[in-house]
């Protein structure tokens, strides 16, 4: 909805290309090592990006600011998941094998499934309704969790 393509990688940047003439309309600075997953919000506001320094940064481009950073992986953080109903929720897989769950205005988690694999999770996805996430790991495995409900 921008006319926005974001991208990351071995040179530690993310950059922002305008899809029509192929150029790059700005670069951002903010990592450390590689960079493994970028994600934009639904509304095309903010951007996360997930890095090899074991960090989640969230930047918001209508003030090309980041706004938040997350610490709360122990090894590199591979992939990211938006919230597909709860706008500020995403999650983040890492090479620790755990997942954690974020609001985008808390630094701290709001929950965790540490040791939710044994290996380094890959890829995380929402239900579109937003009530599973499901998750694939270098465990050679696929999981589907779920909240609990009152009474679990």
């Amino acid at each position: 909805t921008k006319a926005l393509l974001a991208s990351g990688s071995k040179d530690n940047l993310v950059k922002l290309w305008d899809p029509k003439t192929g150029n790059n309309v700005v670069t951002i600075h903010g990592h450390k090592n590689n960079i493994l997953d970028v994600k934009w919000n639904a509304n095309g506001n903010w951007l996360l990006t997930a890095s090899k320094d074991q960090i989640v940064k969230l930047f918001d481009i209508r003030m090309m600011k980041e706004t938040m950073t997350y610490r709360s992986h122990a090894k590199e953080v591979n992939t990211l998941a938006w919230h597909p109903v709860h706008e500020g929720i995403f999650a983040s897989g890492g090479a620790e094998g755990a997942i954690y769950f974020h609001q985008a205005d808390r630094e701290e988690p709001v929950g965790s499934l540490i040791g939710g694999h044994d290996g380094i999770v890959w890829s995380l996805d929402w239900h579109p309704l937003g009530h599973l996430l499901a998750s694939g790991s270098a465990d050679c495995s696929v999981r589907f969790w779920t909240r609990h409900r009152p009474g679990d």
